[in-house]
C-alpha cells in the first residue's frame, strides 16, 4: 500500500481481505454506517462481498468455507 499527494485516481486492482468469520466482519462494516452487500458463495467454497472506497478502489473480503486440502493445501 502507498499513501502519496496529488490527483486521486481510482485503481483497475483489487484488494483482498481474508478474514475467518465473513458474516461478523459485514456487520462490524454496517455497524460503523457502511453499506455492505449481502455475502456470495461459491458451491459452499468461498464467501465473499465486495467494497469499494470513496476514491473507487475495489476491495473484497473473503473467508474459505471448505477445508478441503484440494483447496486449502495450495494456501499453506
Amino acid at each position: 500500500m502507498q499513501i502519496v499527494k496529488g490527483e486521486v485516481r481510482h485503481s483497475s486492482w483489487t484488494i483482498l481481505f481474508e478474514v475467518r468469520d465473513l458474516v461478523r466482519e459485514r456487520e462490524r462494516l454496517q455497524n460503523v454506517g457502511i453499506s455492505v452487500p449481502e455475502i456470495e458463495t461459491s458451491s459452499d467454497v468461498i464467501g465473499w462481498f465486495d467494497l469499494k472506497d470513496p476514491d473507487r478502489n475495489a476491495m473484497r473480503w473473503f473467508q474459505v468455507l471448505t477445508s478441503d486440502p484440494k483447496v486449502t493445501s495450495i494456501r499453506d
